[in-house]
Parts: C-alpha cells; sequence; structure tokens
C-alpha cells in the first residue's frame, strides 16, 4: 500500500492563477483532522452524507441518514468537527448528534443561521413511501433539538394535506421565518408537484403565505431542488416522471403564488430530455442564476453536462453555448454533487473507480462551462488509498483568494467506504503556490523556508514573521516528530535549528504557528 506522502505527490496538480502564470497545487492539508482527513461513523451502518456547511473559522456541519437494521428505515444524524478538523466536544454528544422521533428521520439539507441549525428532510412511520411526511427540524447551537420549534424541535408538514413527500430544501426566509420546499406526493386525491411552505419562528404555518402558507405547482417529478432567490421568489428544478424523462422548471412569487409570468401557471417544460434512471444536481449562483447538472447517457468518457438558468426560468444564453456546457472528463467518472464557487465558476465532485475508487473534483470556468485551465487542466483525484471507497460529494471555499482570484483552501464532504460501510467523511485541501516559500492561507504576507532540502543531518526553518516561536515537524500520517521552540531559535536571523539524524527518510510538513494563523512546508529527508 503506498503511503499517504507518495500519493500527496501522485495527486499534486498545477494550477494557473487568473492573469498570472504562477503555479500551484492542490494537496491535503496535514494539519486538519487525521492527516486531512476526518472521519466518522454513527451506529456502525451505513452513513450518507446529504448536506453541510463551512465557513471561514468556524466549525464544520456534516448531515445525513443514519441506516438501521430495518431496510428503509434511517435516523438522523450530524456531525460537527472544529477548525482543525476535531470532533467538536461542544456539540451534542462529543460532536455528534443521532436523533429519531418516528420510525424514521433523516436530513436532505442543513442551514447554520444565527440561531442554530435548521434541517429539511423526511420523518414516518414507516418506510412506505406513503409514510413519508415533508420534515423541518431546528437545532440549538449546543446540537439539542430547539423545543420552542413544533414538537420538540421537529415539524412534520405536507405540502397538500392529501399527500406525502419530502422537504428537499430550507432557507431563512426573513422575518422570522422559514421557507422550505421539496416534492408533493399524491395519495387519496392530494397533488403531486413542486411544493412550497413557510413556517413561523414556533414551526407553525404562516397563513400571509400562499394558501395558508402551503403551495403546489402540481407535476410529476422526482430529483427536486428548490432555491429561495435574493427576491423572495423561489425557483425549483426537477425531472419528469411522465413520458420521457425532461428537466421541468417551477417558480413562485415571494408570496407563495405560483408564478403566472413564468410558463404555464409557474411551471416551464424546458425540452431538456435526459437520460433514464439519473438524477440531477443543482446549485445557486449569487446573481440568481441556477446551475444545474445533468444526467447524460452511459459513454466513455463520461460527459459532464451543465446548463444554467436565469431566474426567470430561461437558459442563459451568455453561458457555455446557449446555456449548454459540455466536458469529457474520465472513462470512469460518477458525478456526486455540484457547488458554486461564488465568481469563480462552480466545481464538479464524484467518484472515479480507478481500483477501489477515488475522490475527483473539477472547477468549471463561469462562462465558458469548460475545465478552468487557471485552476487546473485536468480535473483532481484524490486517491488517500487507505483500503476505502473514497468520494466526495460537495466542495465549498475558506480563507482567502490571493489578487488573482486563485482559492487558497478547501473543505471537502462525502463518503469513505470500506467493507461495503459508509462513514461521513471531512477533507481539507490548500491552494497553494508551488515554490520553497509560501503564504499562509490566513496570512498572505507570512512566509517559512527549510533549507537544505533535501535534509541529511540538520536543517534550519526560516519563518518570516518574527512573532512565530514555535515550530512542529509533522509526518504524513498527522504525527509530531519533532517540536522546538526557545531552545532552538535564533532571533538574529529568525530561524530555528533542528537535528534530522532520528528522523527516518521520507516527506514531512513543518508547521509553523503564529498570531491567528499558521503556515505549512513540505521537505524531505534523505540521509
Amino acid at each position: 500500500m503506498r503511503s499517504i506522502a507518495t500519493v500527496i505527490l501522485m495527486f499534486s496538480l498545477v494550477l494557473f492563477a487568473r492573469q498570472s502564470n504562477a503555479q500551484l497545487e492542490i494537496r491535503i492539508d496535514p494539519t486538519f483532522g487525521n492527516a486531512g482527513r476526518t472521519v466518522v461513523n454513527i451506529g456502525g451502518l451505513n452513513n450518507e452524507v446529504t448536506a453541510f456547511n463551512a465557513e471561514r473559522g468556524k466549525p464544520t456541519t456534516v448531515c445525513g441518514k443514519i441506516s438501521t437494521a430495518l431496510p428503509g428505515i434511517y435516523r438522523l444524524g450530524i456531525v460537527q468537527v472544529d477548525t482543525g478538523g476535531k470532533l467538536d466536544a461542544g456539540f451534542g454528544t462529543s460532536g455528534i448528534v443521532d436523533m429519531a422521533w418516528s420510525a424514521t428521520d433523516y436530513p436532505l439539507d442543513l442551514k447554520v443561521l444565527d440561531n442554530g441549525v435548521i434541517l429539511s428532510g423526511v420523518s414516518g412511520s414507516s418506510a412506505a413511501p406513503a409514510a413519508e411526511i415533508p420534515t423541518v427540524y431546528l437545532f440549538k447551537f449546543n446540537g439539542t433539538p430547539d423545543s420552542s420549534f413544533g414538537h420538540f424541535g421537529r415539524v412534520q408538514m405536507q405540502f397538500d394535506d392529501r399527500s406525502s413527500g419530502e422537504a428537499t430544501n430550507v432557507y431563512f426566509g426573513g422575518f422570522n421565518t422559514y421557507v422550505a420546499c421539496g416534492r408533493s406526493l399524491a395519495s387519496e386525491g392530494g397533488v403531486s408537484g413542486f411544493g412550497v411552505m413557510r413556517l413561523k419562528s414556533d414551526g407553525t404555518l404562516d397563513s400571509s403565505f400562499a394558501f395558508n402558507g402551503r403551495a403546489i405547482i402540481p407535476a410529476l417529478v422526482h430529483s427536486v431542488q428548490g432555491f429561495f432567490l435574493n427576491d423572495r421568489r423561489i425557483f425549483m428544478c426537477g425531472i419528469s416522471d411522465t413520458g420521457r424523462p425532461e428537466l421541468l422548471v417551477a417558480r413562485f412569487t415571494e408570496f407563495g403564488w405560483a408564478d403566472s409570468a413564468v410558463g404555464t401557471n409557474g411551471l416551464i417544460h424546458t425540452g431538456i430530455y435526459l437520460a433514464p434512471d439519473k438524477n440531477i444536481f443543482a446549485a445557486f449562483e449569487g446573481d440568481n442564476k441556477i446551475m444545474i447538472l445533468l444526467p447524460t447517457p452511459d459513454s466513455l468518457p463520461t460527459p459532464i453536462t451543465l446548463c444554467r438558468f436565469d431566474p426567470h426560468g430561461f437558459l442563459d444564453a451568455g453561458y457555455g453555448i446557449g446555456g449548454f456546457a459540455r466536458n469529457e472528463i474520465s472513462t470512469s467518472f460518477t458525478p456526486k454533487g455540484l457547488d458554486v464557487l461564488g465568481d469563480y465558476g462552480c466545481v464538479v465532485s464524484g467518484l472515479e473507480n480507478s481500483g477501489i475508487g477515488r475522490s475527483m473534483f473539477m472547477k468549471i470556468n463561469d462562462t465558458s462551462g469548460h475545465l478552468d485551465p487557471r485552476f487546473s487542466t485536468t480535473p483532481i483525484a484524490v486517491d488517500v488509498d487507505n483500503g476505502n471507497q473514497n468520494f466526495l460529494q460537495f466542495i465549498w471555499t475558506l480563507g482567502k483568494t490571493d489578487p488573482s482570484g486563485v482559492i487558497k483552501r478547501f473543505i471537502g464532504v462525502g463518503s469513505s467506504v470500506k467493507d461495503g460501510v459508509g462513514s461521513f467523511m471531512i477533507t481539507r485541501f490548500l491552494g497553494i503556490q508551488k515554490s520553497a516559500v509560501f503564504s499562509s492561507p490566513e496570512s498572505d504576507n507570512s512566509s517559512i523556508e527549510v533549507y537544505p532540502d533535501p535534509v541529511v543531518s540538520s536543517f534550519k526553518i526560516k519563518c518570516g514573521d518574527e512573532r512565530v516561536r514555535t515550530v512542529r515537524v509533522i509526518d504524513a500520517l498527522g504525527r509530531e516528530i519533532l517540536k522546538v521552540g526557545a531552545e532552538g531559535y535564533s532571533p538574529d536571523d529568525h530561524t530555528f535549528s533542528l537535528n534530522a539524524l532520528n528522523i527516518p527518510n521520507g516527506i514531512y510538513f513543518c508547521l509553523a504557528e503564529g498570531s491567528g494563523h499558521s503556515m505549512v512546508q513540505k521537505f524531505v529527508v534523505s540521509h
């Protein structure tokens, strides 16, 4: 089995900055979790990530479905890690929440708000689809259900009184309200389609919104996604279940009514026909545009097709060619997620079935829709090689960008699968200039240098930030090998002197920590 250090070298790919010829690399951040990853399994059975929230300088929160011994019956699971990738002891039970109010409860979306963590999903009395009820959950910041919301932190509410369904997305709706949207499935004379509801802060329906707080645009659909636009309108998309699989788009007004200004009573048949038995992935851009990753027929290499809609439900002609863009990625790539990176395009992530499988992600240009050469000319494949099948579902950006727009830090969330059992996996990456000296994501003016490199017997570590008084040497598994402070520090040239005679040959990382920031530099020991 290859060492993680070797894998880091294998997957480190050259990046090009915007309007710059500077080369960069994507590396796993060895200071995060255990050698860059945190893997958590709740309950010992299969865990499936469904959503997460990550922000610079704040904990990362991940939610998902926790399997039980009964097929189709799930529990609601949440994991929170601190900025260093360790389980947050102040959240739930040692960083973990494991809940079930009914026979089955599981989340599909998660948002961290000013007053807590809100999730949307499904609960039900059994695994039967007819028993599934759209549900919204509210937790306090310490991971306990907020008893002031609904019934002990949970609200079960159909989009139609005679239907089942799922709440796929949830948002803060302003005026102390929450907006949930998703799919309604009719039963006993109910209505199927795109559904929305608005709840007050205590979990009761807001009667000023649509039909006493709820509304549906009729359609038979699956793979539904919904977005709360900046103007408080609601944009939704899904795949038709009637006839050929077609991409459908729906829009509600800010008051919850079907928007008669688009399509037929708010519903648009796009005429975009898709591969059967597939799902779409969608993401919201800050300018009210919706990016959708379309399932395409299986072929080699795998085609990745994206389209972008404006807030009125029309294809954005300024994207790709007539609103569409296509990239051929790999001979065996399965997309798992799509995220929009602000003004810097979007990231597609998923699984490349190479051997036991490995994560892969790629940045797509915001205008052309092609692989962004300023980020990477090829998809970035991440193989931690721990005997598991690992894949990323979501990628988000943390930290600063440099003046040319290069993203410095990423957080990725997905699954680590071993012997058929999936666990939550959280990984952090760094985008680093390809040179002996590079800047910290937290402090662009600080640098660190190790010389000579490779190291034979003794070496020095020079820190550009005179506030650094301690440095650590960490191996590729995240273990501390050496630590030196004032006893090895020379104030004249801001260097630390270390002895490498007892350090085995290999690749190591030097970590220097200053006031509110850290710097990392890779080096090689070769006696």
